[in-house]
């Protein structure tokens, strides 16, 4: 490896297309902490040079020989952050493998940025959406599968209100709730103020999931809310376990319960009964 001392002046604006990282192996003044060049060309160390920039006249740079392929790898090395890379970052290295021609089955370079299978399809699916998306998804405000899905209502507006409303979701509770809305306009074949409008409505409301689910399975969720109501009014705090059944289709219901002595069993005998005598009220459900 050969070390030379550089002027800053000839390494501005130099490498650009190898400035994938937002961020840098912390520099320790150590050998390896040192920028990279390959053919006089910056290939690692963009933000080191950059923070020194005014201050200081040359620094101390590492030189080695490559290809294009070779220097990414070198890079990606150098950043030693495999299987941490932004999402923006790993489209900066995709777009520069496509530039340079340069071969997933052959380079070393997707092994560097993740281990477990290749960081490409995501990576692709990800160039595809929308830069509001694309931020979100990057910020880890909503997954990936769940901003293919906001890309679905082809309204950015719309989108932006959903990741809004369901901020604090999980992101499977944020698939669904954008299921419901896709479904419900789908249904309907709202046009993009209607959608709005929509959105504007569930968003107000107290339960904004609740209030989605009821609009997209309006006859299923009342089914739902009047079995609670039942639950309540009679089993609260009885141990007893009454299910209906899925959807509300069959004939039966089942009924779990426990108990480890005859005071419990006599306590859950007497809410059985209670089930015995108003059970027309849940029969009518199904």
């Amino acid at each position: 490896m050969i070390i030379e001392k550089i002027r800053i002046s000839k390494l501005a604006g130099s490498g650009d297309d190898y400035d994938f990282f937002n961020y840098e192996a912390a520099a320790d003044n150590d050998l390896y902490s040192l920028p990279l060049l390959s053919d006089n060309v910056l290939i690692w160390g963009h933000n080191t040079v950059r923070s020194v920039s005014g201050r200081m006249d040359d620094i101390y740079c590492r030189i080695i020989e490559g290809s294009a392929d070779e220097n990414l790898a070198a890079a990606l090395k150098a950043e030693s952050r495999t299987d941490s890379y932004s999402w923006f970052e790993k489209e900066k290295i995709l777009d520069f493998m496509k530039k340079n021609s340069i071969d997933p089955e052959k380079s070393e370079a997707p092994g560097l940025v993740q281990t477990e299978g290749s960081f490409i399809p995501n990576t692709e699916k990800f160039s595809a959406l929308c830069s509001m998306l694309k931020e979100n998804v990057n910020n880890n405000t909503v997954d990936l599968k769940t901003a293919l899905k906001l890309e679905m209502l082809g309204d950015t507006e719309a989108a932006g209100k959903i990741i809004d409303i369901t901020g604090d979701y999980s992101f499977s509770r944020k698939r669904l709730f954008i299921n419901y809305i896709v479904e419900i306009k789908k249904k309907g074949e709202l046009g993009r103020e209607e959608i709005i409008s929509l959105l504007d409505e569930i968003s107000a409301s107290d339960d904004p999931f609740e209030s989605a689910a009821f609009k997209r399975y309006p006859s299923l969720m009342r089914l739902e809310n009047e079995f609670s109501s039942y639950l309540e009014k009679y089993l609260k705090g009885s141990g007893i376990q009454l299910k209906s059944p899925p959807f509300f289709e069959g004939g039966s219901y089942s009924v779990q319960f426990s108990f480890k002595s005859e005071k419990q069993l006599s306590r859950i005998i007497e809410h059985l009964e209670k089930v015995r005598k108003t059970s027309d009220e849940i029969f009518r459900l199904l």
